[in-house]
Order: structure tokens, then C-alpha cells, then sequence
């Protein structure tokens, strides 16, 4: 995968919404306020599919609790799925993986 490939979004269920590229310092930069708007403006709980993020940098994580925070503040759930081997070792490195609800399908979850 291209390291500089930008952060894309695309809707993958209902409810459920992949990224991905690297979520590091600059392209977090550039979209942040794009994914944050756009995930917080829909309904219902949220879950990212993690599968093609080839990278996380502590931006990246910052981002993550940050739509954590900002749905529990609201009511709603957030969780990760389909995260792949390198960023569920991150997670784990970082204790992360027991601040996010992680599953290994979107379906898991239900």
C-alpha cells in the first residue's frame, strides 16, 4: 500500500464505516475534522472497520478516543472491527485495546 495514500472513508453498512491508509500526524491533519464531522452527524452507534489502516501513529490513536469520547458524550457506542495484525499490536502495546470495544466482524458486535 502507498504510505501516502490520504485516509478515505467509505461507508461499508449501516453504522459501519472503514478507513483507510495511514492514520499519522499529517493526513489526520488534513481530514480530522472531515471523519469527526461526518461520523458525529450521523445516527446511531459507530464502528470503524480497521481493515486496510496500514498505520497508526499517536495522532492517529488521539483521534480515535476522540470520536470515542465525543459519541459516549452524546450516548453513543463506538467500536473498531476487522483490525489488522500491525494495529492490533499497537493497540495492545498502548493498552488501547481495553479502552475500545474491538471485534473481529462488524456482525460480532451484535
Amino acid at each position: 500500500m502507498n504510505q501516502t495514500q490520504a485516509i478515505s472513508q467509505e461507508k461499508v453498512s449501516s453504522g459501519v464505516h472503514a478507513l483507510n491508509g495511514r492514520l499519522d500526524a499529517a493526513r489526520v491533519h488534513q481530514e480530522k475534522n472531515e471523519i469527526v464531522s461526518t461520523l458525529l452527524a450521523l445516527n446511531g452507534d459507530v464502528m470503524l472497520d480497521l481493515e486496510q489502516v496500514s498505520f497508526i501513529d499517536s495522532t492517529g490513536l488521539g483521534l480515535l478516543v476522540l470520536l470515542k469520547n465525543e459519541l459516549a458524550a452524546k450516548g453513543r457506542k463506538f467500536a473498531l472491527c476487522r483490525v489488522n495484525t500491525k494495529v492490533r499490536m499497537l493497540l495492545e502495546l498502548t493498552r488501547m485495546h481495553q479502552i475500545f470495544d474491538i471485534y473481529d466482524t462488524p456482525g460480532a458486535a451484535q
